[in-house]
């Protein structure tokens, strides 16, 4: 009885779905293509803009952030397990 709550819905109001559909067309999924490249080289404009280390910063604080949202999606799985459970036991 499990109920999947994803982290975040995706929105895909825009050229999202161009954009991942490209990427496919292209033969890449994760390490290569042209979408990496245009990424290496404005990340390379932002650590000119503002140095290597903000833009670090900014990096580890999204890993940060994500990190979270996983605990809190645990702990949410967790109580709502525990609660169906409850549930289950008090209707025996």
């Amino acid at each position: 009885m499990s109920r999947f709550i994803p982290l975040s819905v995706p929105n895909f109001e825009g050229n999202e779905s161009k954009y991942v559909s490209d990427a496919f067309d292209q033969g890449w999924v994760s390490t290569g293509g042209a979408y990496i490249t245009k990424l290496e080289e404005e990340k390379a404009l932002l650590e000119e803009e503002l140095g290597k280390e903000e833009v670090y910063t900014d990096y580890v604080k999204a890993m940060e952030i994500q990190e979270k949202l996983e605990e809190v999606k645990n702990k949410l799985d967790e109580a709502t397990a525990k609660w169906e459970e409850l549930i289950l036991q008090n209707e025996m």
